[in-house]
Formats: structure tokens, C-alpha cells, sequence
């Protein structure tokens, strides 16, 4: 390659990088690194007091980390790069951190185990039998710094082990450089694998093990012990921010090698599943079932669209049912929540062109028989103005001053009928996010078998009339939410307790 047509290629790389960058001889590199740890390689046993840095040192380097950037490590030389493309830095300099210590809470980290499984889960067909002798030999010729996670959970367990996620970024554009791809940390939901934070709320960080540079680094019998200031963190920390960590560690473990189609269909499953807890612990929060939960005023919004049965299917009803958390603060929820009932609103809009139709093809119609809301009364907006009904209802409560929940059963359905009469729900102000009953219902159950509403109220033993009217469903949705949510706590403690578990109505009425 010639002078000018290095140069050129090097102008380019700037650009893209938006950083100066400069070429160096690999004979000018460095072989010299800071000696592993005691009985790291060596396979002798360790204990905690080999691993761990005495604290005033401990303390004195980690306030230092968290109060500035690391520094940027030399240029790395990456297996199978020709030496005229500029081999890109991998990360952080850890060189300074001693066994134990900790980087700023902003530092993002990246699972190992998801980054050896990155070929077979994130590359195509084509671009993975090129990818893969990368990775396969991924700690020849790289440095990588090694940190460690312990689940205080389970203290006697080997840790998690994680590298920043810069790393492993520096590391995929080396390798689109030698192989001309474009090879990222997937986006959207996926990237959170990628990209962990660790500390919220005292909750444990990952500490520095080892800088590991050849395939034998990672051959370790003997770990770290956790520490004991990690655990005292974590039960110290508000019991969201304790969810949000045990969450994370899932997130870890999910993150396998899937090579196979039944494999990835079980960590899809998995994770629909996490997912599933983690809202019934959002809606426990909201409701104020849940220490560490959200301090400002919350406000939840549940509706439900009927539509009628015969092509193009235009919505004739919206019922809406609202219920303000703060009316509910110091009210004991009651069997099934059934002490909150009380307080919700209840509001039923039938569109003025549909309301002489009821469908009875598929599910039986009742729209004239609202049995909630004051009087039992339905409105009657024309179409063209059925959205501004819809917003009018709500404006008490998208005034910026509340928090907002859309809770639904099936959220998907009724968020895109809303969306095809003017009215985009999740876009409401204040909006924090949505709870979908059927996905809460699996949640309880413990089943990927979605529910009939219907179904949903049998189980928790909430009587029930008039279904498939807009504003009773949304009356009975909302109780199921916070039905479930309740009853989940109950179903924990006996759980825990060896007990024996029945839904308090049922408990009633047996």
C-alpha cells in the first residue's frame, strides 16, 4: 500500500471516529504487564486476604476512579489483522486497580459469556464462519480486564465475570476492520445485554480481578470471596433497586451460547418470563404494595375498546377507569384489593353511528348495560369526535402533574384501536409505561397460556356481570390488576412459609 493511499485511509478512520489516531510499529509495543495476582495462574488455593486490597488503599483508588475517566490503554495489536490497519484500543487501563477495587457506577459493563455466545446469537450465516476464529481465540493477543460479580444470594457461588463494554466495542472494530463488516451491539432490547450498570442504590459493583492476555488467564480454582460490605449494600438498598440488580444477574445468566433453535426458543422464553415478573413487581410498586416504589403521584388509566364484529371493525365503545393511587395511600388493600374498588372512576363512550349494533357472532354484546360510573350513564360522541371525548375525560390527569399507567388486558389490541381513532395512548404526558392483566395473570400462574378476562376474574373469584361492555371491562380490569398484584404477595409468603396457597376470595367464600 502506498504512502498517500494510507494516509487517505487513515484521514477516513479519523472521521468516523471523531478522535486523532496514530499509526505505530507493533515492535514498538510493549510485552511488559503488571504481574497476575497471587495464586491466579498458579492453581494454588486462595482466600479473600490474598485477594483483597487492604481498604484505606481500596478507598483511596476507587473515590479516585469515580471521580475521573480512566485513562485509554495503548494500542492492542487483534489476531489476524494486517499490521498496516490500525489495530484500535480495547478499553479502559485497569492497570492501576488492585484485586477488589471498583470503576464509576456510569461505567457500563458487558457479560463474558454473552460476548463468547455474540457469534452464534448477534452474526449471520455469511459473516459468522468469518467472525468466528476471532473469537475463538479472543484473549490471544487482547487484553481484557476482567472484573468480578458475586449474587448475594448466593455467596458460595463462582461470580459473574464482566469487562466494560467499551472493550468489547473496541474489540468488534477491530474485527470489522480485518473483515470489512459492521459488526455492533445489537440495538433495541438486545443492547441491554451489553450494556449493564451496576451500584444503583448501594447495590454491589463489579470488583477488578485480573488483566487476562492469553487462553490460560481465566483458568482460575480459586475466587475471591464476596465481600462482605457487597452484601450489607444489597440488603441495605430500597427494595426496587435490590429487584433491578436480581434482574440484572438474570439478564447474565440468560446470556448462553444458544446454537441451536430450541435452545434460543427456551432463552426467549426465559426472558418473556422475567419480563412478566418484573411488571407485577412495578405494578406492587405503584400501588404502593412495595417499598422503594416511585414517590410522585401515580395515576392509572385502564381502558378497553369493543369494536364492532364485521369488517372494517370501527370502534363503537371506549370504556376508561381510572384510579389515583393517592386516594388509596393509607386504605389497606383488602381480599383481593377489594377495599380499593371503591375509589375507581368509571366512564363509558359509545360512538354515536355504532350504537345501534351489537355483535353476537363471537362474543355476546351488551353495550347499553353499563353497570359502573356515576349513574350508569354512557355518553354518545359522533366519531369525528370520539378522540377529543377520549382526551377530555383524561385531561384531569395529563396535566404534568401525575404519573401516568396504561393498564389493559392485551395492551397491544386496544393501544392500536386507540390509535385508529386519533388517540395514541402511550404518548399521553406523564406516561411511565403500561400493564398488561394477561401478562400478569401469567405471572401469578407461572404459564405462557394467555387468559380470557373472564378467566382472570374466576381464578381471583371477583364476581362479575355484563363483560364485553367497554366500561365494565375496564372497571373489571383494573380490579384484576390489583387483584393479582396482591394476591402475588400473598402467594410469596405462603410459598415461603411451606403453606398452602388460595386466593383470599375463594378463602372467603369457601
Amino acid at each position: 500500500m502506498s504512502d498517500s493511499d494510507l494516509l487517505a485511509r487513515l484521514d477516513l478512520l479519523q472521521q468516523v471516529l471523531g478522535k486523532k489516531v496514530t499509526l505505530r510499529d507493533p515492535s514498538e509495543l510493549s510485552d511488559e504487564e503488571e504481574p497476575p495476582a497471587p495464586g491466579i495462574m498458579s492453581g494454588e488455593n486462595s482466600n479473600w486476604e490474598q485477594w483483597q486490597t487492604k481498604e484505606d488503599t481500596a478507598t483511596q483508588t476507587s473515590n479516585a476512579w469515580n471521580q475521573e475517566s480512566p485513562a485509554r490503554r495503548e494500542a492492542q495489536p487483534i489476531p489476524g489483522l494486517d499490521q498496516e490497519v490500525l489495530s484500535i484500543n480495547a478499553g479502559f487501563d485497569c492497570s492501576s486497580l488492585r484485586v477488589g477495587e471498583v470503576l464509576s457506577k456510569e461505567v457500563t459493563f458487558s457479560p463474558w459469556q454473552t460476548i463468547l455466545a455474540y457469534p452464534n446469537n448477534f452474526i449471520g450465516k455469511v459473516n459468522k464462519p468469518r467472525a468466528r476464529p476471532f473469537f475463538d481465540k479472543i484473549l490471544e493477543g487482547n487484553a481484557w480486564d476482567i472484573f468480578y460479580l458475586h449474587d448475594p444470594a448466593k455467596p458460595k457461588e463462582p461470580p459473574h465475570l464482566l469487562v466494560p463494554t467499551d472493550q468489547f466495542e473496541d474489540f468488534l472494530t477491530g474485527v470489522n476492520k480485518a473483515l470489512n463488516t459492521a459488526l455492533e451491539i445489537p440495538p433495541g432490547v438486545n443492547r441491554r445485554r451489553f450494556c449493564l450498570r451496576f451500584g444503583k442504590g448501594g447495590t454491589p459493583q463489579p470488583r477488578y480481578l485480573l488483566r487476562a492476555k492469553d487462553t490460560n488467564a481465566l483458568e482460575i480454582s480459586s475466587w475471591p470471596e464476596i465481600s462482605e460490605s457487597d452484601v450489607e449494600g444489597f440488603n441495605r438498598a430500597p427494595k426496587m433497586r435490590q429487584d433491578g440488580f436480581v434482574h440484572a444477574l438474570a439478564t447474565i445468566n440468560q446470556s448462553k451460547d444458544n446454537s441451536d433453535r430450541s435452545q434460543k426458543a427456551q432463552e426467549k422464553a426465559n426472558q418473556r418470563a422475567l419480563d412478566r415478573q418484573l411488571m407485577m413487581r412495578q405494578a406492587q410498586e405503584y400501588l404502593g404494595l412495595r417499598q422503594g416504589g416511585i414517590s410522585r403521584r401515580v395515576v392509572f388509566v385502564c381502558m378497553d375498546v369493543e369494536a364492532v364484529e364485521v369488517a372494517p371493525h370501527p370502534v363503537s365503545e371506549v370504556g376508561i377507569a381510572i384510579l389515583d393511587a393517592d386516594d388509596i395511600r393509607d386504605v389497606p388493600p383488602g381480599p383481593s384489593g377489594s377495599n380499593w374498588w371503591q375509589f375507581v372512576k368509571a366512564y363509558h363512550l359509545r360512538t354515536k353511528e355504532y350504537s345501534g349494533l351489537v355483535n353476537y357472532r363471537y362474543v355476546q354484546g351488551c353495550p347499553g348495560a353499563f353497570d359502573f360510573g356515576a349513574s350508569s350513564t354512557s355518553t354518545f360522541p359522533a366519531k369525528k369526535e370520539l378522540a377529543d371525548a377520549v382526551r377530555s375525560t383524561l385531561q384531569p390527569y395529563t396535566d404534568g402533574h401525575h404519573d401516568v399507567v396504561f393498564v389493559a388486558h392485551d395492551t397491544k389490541a386496544d393501544v392500536t384501536y386507540l390509535s385508529n381513532i386519533g388517540f395514541e395512548v402511550l404518548d399521553m404526558p406523564g406516561m411511565l409505561g403500561d400493564i398488561d392483566t394477561v401478562l400478569l395473570h401469567q405471572a401469578w400462574r407461572k404459564s405462557s397460556d394467555g387468559r380470557s378476562l373472564g378467566t382472570i376474574l374466576s381464578d381471583l373469584c371477583i364476581a362479575n356481570e355484563h363483560l364485553h361492555n367497554a366500561g365494565n371491562d375496564a372497571v373489571y380490569t383494573l380490579r384484576a390488576m390489583m387483584g393479582l398484584a396482591v394476591e402475588q404477595l400473598r402467594k410469596d409468603e405462603a410459598d415461603a412459609k411451606g403453606e398452602e396457597y388460595v386466593p383470599a376470595l375463594w378463602a372467603e367464600s369457601g
